[in-house]
């Protein structure tokens, strides 16, 4: 009984570490090279680019309205700037999904801080930057300074 006893705590230990790993986040130093857009940038990793989609948040399309100010928003914040990627998965199209961190700031949240983009509920639970979306739009931060402002998935959807 002993015996069959350790044997199940030991095979859940194991499944239960081997689970953890699965589902833990990437954590790694990137070197920002480009900004495509208010969402998506390229690092440098071990001498080799990849591209990553910010997570938690969608930022207007160039060719939409404020589209090109959230892209600067976002190169101010971290072109040529070493940073952490904390990359969860990877998206449709390749890209590394990641939460972008420099000196100890959370450049998603801080997108959303300063009015440049959409918290995506669609594809996050993390409500901080539903308040961080409510607080930008209450003081008319970034793209909340526009009177009529379209999310960039119904942007996408129409075709505009």
């Amino acid at each position: 009984m002993i015996c069959k006893n350790y044997f199940n705590q030991t095979v859940l230990t194991i499944l239960f570490l081997s689970l953890s790993t699965l589902c833990s986040a990437e954590e790694i130093a990137v070197n920002i090279i480009q900004v495509h857009d208010g969402d998506t940038i390229t690092a440098i990793v071990d001498q080799k680019p990849i591209k990553i989609r910010l997570m938690h948040i969608d930022a207007p399309e160039k060719a939409q309205a404020r589209g090109l100010d959230a892209t600067y928003a976002l190169k101010k914040l971290c072109i040529n700037q070493i940073a952490t990627a904390n990359i969860d998965s990877q998206d449709r199209y390749g890209r590394s999904l990641a939460v972008i961190t420099i000196a100890g700031k959370n450049i998603n949240q801080e997108m959303v801080r300063q009015g440049w983009a959409w918290w995506y509920s669609k594809y996050s639970t993390d409500t901080t930057y539903k308040a961080l979306q409510a607080a930008a739009k209450k003081n008319k931060l970034g793209l909340w300074a526009d009177t009529e402002t379209i999310p960039p998935w119904e942007f996408r959807r129409d075709g505009k």
